[in-house]
């Protein structure tokens, strides 16, 4: 973690799902991906980065 700090100032893994802050240390660099697809419908899409 301390050399990727050196470059960057947030990264994201391969977990699915939604960010939301929780207050953890390095959470910026944990940061989870939404897949999206050929087939994502935009209305997918939109439920999926609707901010809860």
């Amino acid at each position: 973690m301390a050399e990727t700090k050196n470059y960057y100032r947030f990264g994201v893994t391969t977990t699915p799902g939604p960010f939301s802050e929780k207050g953890l240390e390095n959470e910026y660099y944990l940061l989870p991906r939404i897949y999206v697809t050929y087939s994502t419908t935009l209305e997918d899409f939109a439920e999926a980065v609707k901010v809860k």
